[in-house]
């Protein structure tokens, strides 16, 4: 982001006293500063025959009432879980009252101004007017100015407006100048076709799927059907490019669609073209058959008016994806709510709002002075997505072939927002810093290792950057809605978290619902920044997406109203003995009213025969404690709930692998190198390995790196395309399975 933006606002406020007719009486003016671009060169008196576009923002009232709503939404105790607003039942709720609305629209028409869009939430007004009426209505002057070879209009007086709409009015802008930028780091590499002629191997759609493990998700039909991922956007592009590139990569048909947010859209070029393509195109490889809506601002607007448009035109699109960004030191309180605004009505109206976090690291201002992270990002009602560096396995093809870690990305935007304070999921989970901290999430982002394939022109090129991380996490958010069959998901946020508490307690954390990156840091403009750490850290988040897992997660148990659910151990754990398992649950509201008490069973003989470990645990208990003191290899524990008769009214089962170090935690098949290499605890050369439950004759070799590789090519070793289930014995005790997916 270049500095010269970051100032680029020109808050205008305005005040005329008139009285009920609507005549003017007296003067005066808020005490608002007024800014424009620091590097903005008055040019001249803005030419009558022009134009002048401008937005009146309304405050939001009743916002107690809407925050104690938007965790009730969030709450499977509560009558509002997942009752989703309109967005004109937001408006009746929360924008300003039908008459105050109406009273302003009458005063910019009695004004000689022309009403262009006026809106269901009723916090925000979009108008036109020549220049003479402009300067005629709200007592200013607008002038032209030169901003790095780009030609603007704005004003340096404050304008005025009627004292008795004062208080209803949040913002009035009368300027077009662009306050955020687009979060991209485009590489200075084009090629035509994919046939990358430098040698150069960078991510396409496939390698996504496989670093990302999307692949059982498709394979179970799971690939965006019937959802609708939004791009927010501020240029036009060429339709050409998106269509280019999913031919070459093979995704199947699905519709793509270009809206103008207001009047005409322009192809501003440069970064601004290629932001858009890169949104399109990457949310677009995440989920293959999700509809895209890509909503342009005009050119006199920014993002809020694309933001603002999918709000309250197109509130069932329910992901958006805002590769944008504004550093929050030099962007005023009163914008950085405005956006906060439009964030709490998407989440009352069930839209997941997934925002970058920066291409700077911590130096988001770019001046290298003070810790800073993205405004746009910074909103407790948001998804803020940060960036790594990505090593995977290529064939002699160029295909991704296996994830082999990540580190996280220098550029990564990451910190403590000194706007938003510390919010309660983050609190729950064990953050107790000042403010609300970013980012939430991570995925690749680091242009170079190895970088994102992009269709623009016809030619492809290579990119990257928090703009790229964001809309492939847009993707993964369509997928967890088609897969739990969800009307939306609202802020998703208190989940993420909720997810990242229950890999924290597991005792092989590092490939669950998310990939743990315990490396990098986001160091930026000379200033220290923030280490990758194990859990949650400002860098990663909570680390990148094993998407299979975190997609069929995500709706378990406390976000589904029926029955009773086990929220941890899930299936996936591997402990040993004598460890300490903790055992979540949760209820429905309609089995909680119907329970009297509760107990914990476990089998040792895969389900055949149960043994009560508690018994007569109260209906309000929610986890129990146990230690692992048995020896086998598998176990399953099964929480059952019962009435006051005693009669049993529902169950919920889980299995594990307990009572041995013996464990898989990574497996991959190298291609190149025809061999099946793991990753684990306690593996040896004795090891004998199964695949699909079947013994495979070939004995393994543990390097000194701590791998045990068993050579042999796919179908020495039995393995086939799709899943693969692969277990090790040693000295008679066998593995939990690990999953492999070719």
């Amino acid at each position: 982001m270049k500095k010269s933006f970051l100032f680029a606002i020109i808050i205008s406020s305005l005040l005329i006293f008139i009285n009920n007719s609507g005549v003017a009486s007296t003067e005066n003016r808020l005490s608002k500063k007024v800014f424009v671009p620091s590097q903005a060169r008055l040019k001249s008196s803005m030419p009558t025959n022009m134009m002048v576009s401008g937005t009146l923002h309304f405050q939001l009232k009743n916002e107690p009432e809407l925050d104690v709503l938007l965790k009730e939404q969030q709450d499977s105790n509560s009558a509002n879980y997942r009752k989703w607003l309109t967005p004109t039942e937001f408006g009746e709720k929360f924008g300003v009252s039908e008459a105050t609305y109406q009273k302003t629209i009458n005063y910019l028409k009695e004004s000689g101004i022309t009403l262009t869009q006026t809106w269901s939430n009723r916090l925000r007004l979009d108008f036109q007017a020549p220049v003479e009426t402009v300067q005629k209505a709200f007592k200013i002057e607008m002038h032209l100015f030169e901003l790095e070879g780009k030609t603007y209009y704005g004003h340096l007086e404050k304008a005025l407006l009627p004292t008795n709409l004062i208080p209803e009015i949040a913002d009035l802008r009368l300027n077009n100048f662009l306050f955020t930028q687009p979060t991209l780091k485009p590489e200075s590499l084009i090629m035509p076709a994919f046939s990358d002629q430098s040698g150069r191997i960078s991510i396409g759609p496939q390698d996504i799927h496989v670093a990302y493990n999307f692949k059982p998700l498709f394979s179970s039909g799971i690939e965006g059907n019937g959802q609708s991922i939004g791009i927010i956007a501020r240029s036009d592009f060429n339709m050409s490019d998106v269509d280019l590139f999913r031919n070459l990569f093979k995704l199947p048909t699905t519709t793509i669609t270009k809206i103008p947010a207001g009047g005409e859209i322009i192809d501003r070029g440069g970064i601004e073209t290629l932001e858009v393509l890169l949104d399109t195109q990457l949310s677009g490889a995440a989920a293959p058959k999700a509809d895209i809506k890509v909503v342009i601002a005009d050119r006199n607007n920014d993002i809020d008016q694309s933001l603002a448009f999918f709000l309250n035109n197109l509130p069932n699109t329910k992901v958006l994806s805002i590769s944008f960004g504004a550093c929050e030191k030099f962007l005023f309180p009163q914008f950085e709510a405005l956006f906060n605004n439009l964030y709490k009505q998407a989440a009352a109206q069930g839209q997941s709002i997934l925002v970058s976090s920066g291409d700077q690291g911590v130096n988001d201002c770019g001046d290298g002075q003070s810790l800073q992270v993205n405004a746009l990002a910074a909103s407790p009602f948001v998804t803020a997505v940060g960036g790594t560096s990505l090593r995977v396995n290529f064939d002699s093809n160029g295909n991704a072939t296996d994830y082999l870690g990540e580190q996280g990305w220098i550029g990564s935007g990451g910190g403590v927002s000194n706007f938003f304070p510390i919010t309660d999921y983050q609190s729950s989970a064990g953050i107790f810093l000042q403010g609300r901290t970013v980012p939430d999430v991570a995925l690749l982002a680091d242009p170079s290792q190895p970088g994102f394939f992009v269709v623009r022109d016809g030619f492809t090129t290579v990119t990257g950057g928090t703009s790229a991380s964001t809309p492939v996490w847009a993707g993964i958010f369509a997928l967890t809605n088609q897969f739990s069959e969800s009307k939306g998901l609202g802020n998703a946020n208190p989940r993420i978290y909720n997810l990242g508490q229950q890999q924290q307690m597991s005792a092989s954390p590092l490939r669950g619902f998310f990939n743990d990156i315990t490396s990098g840091n986001n160091n930026g403009g000379g200033l220290i920044g923030y280490m990758a750490q194990p859990g949650y850290d400002l860098c990663t988040g909570w680390g990148t997406p094993n998407t299979d897992r975190f997609v069929r997660s995500f709706i378990s148990a406390p976000n589904r109203q029926t029955g009773l659910f086990l929220l941890f151990p899930n299936g996936s754990e591997i402990l040993g003995k004598n460890e300490t398992i903790p055992i979540r649950w949760q209820l429905s509201d309609d089995l909680v009213n119907r329970a009297g008490t509760q107990d914990i069973l476990l089998s040792t003989d895969e389900g055949k025969t149960f043994n009560i470990i508690a018994s007569n645990l109260p209906p309000t208990i929610r986890s129990f404690d146990y230690v692992a003191n048995i020896v086998t290899t598998t176990a399953r524990f099964r929480i059952q709930v019962r009435t006051l008769a005693n009669n049993v009214i529902d169950t919920s089962d889980a299995n594990v692998n307990i009572g041995t170090s013996l464990r898989i935690d990574f497996a991959r098949y190298a291609i190149l190198n025809n061999r099946l290499e793991v990753l684990g605890e306690a593996l040896s050369d004795k090891a004998k390995l199964f695949v699909n439950n079947v013994r495979i004759d070939r004995q393994g070799k543990k390097l000194s790196t701590g791998e045990l590789v068993f050579k042999g090519k796919e179908k020495k070793l039995k393995l086939q395309k799709g899943e693969n289930f692969i277990v090790l014995e040693v000295d008679g005790v066998r593995s939990a399975p690990y999953k492999l997916f070719l």
